[in-house]
């Protein structure tokens, strides 16, 4: 909890992952995040290998559903290039809303006060 590193690595094998063409990572728990205070987020990329990354932001998260899994939300999702040593500047405005990975248009902005999970991604 005290650091502000977070390593992101493997092997995306989708025969592995049942045909899936993505591999992601999120916080978990029921923390919420004021952000409303802040421009956007600072990423430092120490190491890359040059695949296109995708951070989401959520600021709503649904009861599960009956089987156990999670139900689908909005998120919000900024796509970087992991291309050398670099940091990157995120601002809220370029975060787009996206449902099921489809951009979705007409929705309220994100509630930088209610940030309920922070996620990275790579997809196929």
């Amino acid at each position: 909890p005290s650091s502000l590193v977070a390593i992101f690595h493997g092997t995306l094998d989708i025969n592995a992952l049942g045909g899936a063409g993505f591999a992601s990572q999120r916080t978990t728990g029921e923390r919420t995040w004021d952000l409303s205070g802040y421009d956007g987020l600072e990423l430092v990329i120490d190491h890359a290998d040059n695949k296109v990354y995708t951070l989401t932001l959520k600021d709503e998260i649904l009861p599960k559903r009956p089987d156990g899994r999670e139900q689908s939300t909005l998120s919000w999702e900024f796509d970087f290039r992991s291309e050398g040593r670099k940091t990157i500047f995120v601002k809220w405005s370029d975060f787009r809303p996206t449902y099921r990975g489809k951009e979705k248009e007409g929705v309220e902005p994100l509630d930088l006060k209610n940030v309920k999970r922070f996620g990275i991604m790579v997809r196929r």
